[in-house]
């Protein structure tokens, strides 16, 4: 019997019925308040009311006890410390009362209160949907690589295709500069070991998106997938800011698909930058969905822009002694808090971090003018090596895009922006040289913090900090310093 006495700002005992205890794992149970304020006391068996006393008015834990009337007393303010609340059993609740883990469990339990924001963080895995047909000649080329990997220039291609009939068949409509290009992709991709995990499905949206084809996908009602490359006349302006990129599409139709794998509580799990599919799992114990041979997942509708970005242009505003002081920083900020988990992710590179950081300048400037709230645009940013090795980043892009069940999510606002995009990120670039919060945002310095937070250079809510719903990156590695001399870099 729990009572509850004292000068409380409760109404009910619910306020204990509200603490929770769960592990790493996910596993969750309720608290065993009898054993935990016994604990040490030698009456474990002592069966006399307990009381829950509040002596403050703050709700500060150093306030709020549990007592017995045989006289053993807990004080809230140590239920966080580590091991205090004991062992967890596997306890899964959400797959039924009784349901345990068959595999057991190893953590500690910590304090959990139901409904916070650490209660639950979803594993979500989101990838563009694309054609059937997308990528139908780099199969073949993968099929054929064996043949045509010893081929080193055009020339020679043309000559295999003039004496292999079967080639000529396959491969007598594309391209052989296009078709060219594509083997050596595949062929560098494939001999490295440290290449882009084939599961990523960046990898082939990008190579679909920066194909350079006039249309892309098809214009149809029950198209998953319909874009425009626009001519250079089309969005161009003159200024010094299009030399960062080299190709800019529209992307009039597109379809996400968001599939549920599992949840972590206590902490989220890290995302990869790449987004490989492959292990998922690894980095965070999460707690899985159980035996089901399928996993729910939505499909949404949507537009955007996508944004190919000139490696040249990005790699010498990465390789400026400013930023690689910068991006130096933000990885020892970072490997520093990935450490914690079980298979540390990777520091995507300063590539990653200038795209990613200008990705969050141009959601912003876009939101004002697209008609769309801020909350409902997302990205996707794509910093991926073609040849394998980290210091080769070919594939530079940023998708920007909104998504939404029916037809709500293809209105055209964003559509219509992609002639203007060299304007936009002129205004968005120059409102980053300044914020409401200088000098402290400015002066900030990336910092290990438990939840990476504070793996970010100059970025506040006043400027670079978006939805949560809007960054594939939880809001981390960004860095508006970075931008800040954008022009003079690339003059």
């Amino acid at each position: 019997m729990l009572l509850l006495r004292g000068k409380s700002t409760y109404p009910s005992c619910s306020n204990l019925r509200s603490h929770l205890s769960a592990c790493k794992k996910g596993h969750m149970q309720d608290i065993n308040w009898r054993g935990l304020v016994h604990r040490g006391q030698g009456q474990a068996g002592c069966r006399s009311a307990m009381w829950f006393l509040d002596r403050g008015t703050s709700a500060d834990p150093k306030d709020l006890s549990i007592e017995c009337d045989c006289g053993a007393r807990v004080e809230f303010e140590y239920l966080f410390a580590e091991g205090i609340l004991g062992g967890c059993n596997g306890h899964q609740p959400w797959l039924g009362d009784q349901s345990v883990d068959a595999n057991g469990c190893n953590e500690n339990l910590k304090l959990l209160v139901r409904g916070a924001t650490n209660a639950y963080f979803p594993q979500v895995a989101n990838v563009i949907a694309l054609p059937v047909d997308a990528d139908l000649i780099g199969d073949v080329i993968k099929a054929n690589l064996a043949n045509l990997a010893p081929l080193t220039s055009v020339d020679q291609l043309i000559g295999v295709l003039s004496f292999s009939p079967a080639l000529s068949n396959l491969f007598g409509k594309v391209d052989p500069n296009q078709l060219f290009s594509r083997i050596q992709e595949l062929k560098n991709t494939t001999d490295s070991d440290t290449s882009v995990p084939s599961s990523s499905p960046k990898v082939a949206e990008f190579d679909i998106l920066a194909s350079g084809k006039a249309t892309i996908g098809t214009n149809s009602i029950d198209s998953r997938l319909h874009a425009t490359t626009l001519l250079d006349h089309e969005w161009k302006t003159g200024d010094s800011l299009e030399r960062l990129l080299s190709r800019v599409v529209a992307v009039k139709r597109l379809t996400e698909v968001t599939c549920l794998y599992g949840f972590t509580r206590l902490e989220p799990a890290p995302v990869a930058s790449d987004g490989s599919l492959e292990e998922v799992l690894l980095a965070v114990e999460g707690a899985s969905l159980g035996d089901a041979d399928w996993l729910p997942a939505i499909e949404q509708n949507g537009e955007g822009i996508f944004l190919q970005f000139d490696p040249s242009s990005v790699g010498k505003i990465v390789q400026s002694g400013f930023n690689l002081e910068r991006i130096s920083a933000l990885r020892l900020a970072y490997q520093d808090w990935a450490g914690k988990f079980k298979n540390s992710p990777t520091f995507p590179g300063g590539a990653y971090t200038f795209l990613h950081s200008l990705s969050h300048a141009l959601m912003s400037e876009i939101a004002l003018q697209c008609g769309y709230p801020a909350t409902s645009i997302k990205e996707r940013v794509y910093a991926l090596p073609t040849d394998g090795t980290q210091g080769a980043i070919g594939r530079l892009g940023i998708l920007i895009y909104t998504s939404a069940s029916g037809a709500q999510g293809s209105l055209g606002g964003l559509v219509a922006m992609a002639p203007k995009i060299v304007t936009l990120l002129d205004a968005a670039i120059e409102k980053m040289q300044v914020c409401s919060n200088d000098p402290i945002c400015s002066e900030s310095t990336p910092q290990a913090h438990f939840d990476g937070s504070l793996v970010n250079g100059a970025a506040c809510n006043a400027c670079l900090l978006v939805p949560e719903t809007s960054c594939e990156m939880r809001n981390m590695l960004l860095d508006r310093l970075m931008l800040s001399d954008l022009p003079s870099a690339l003059s």
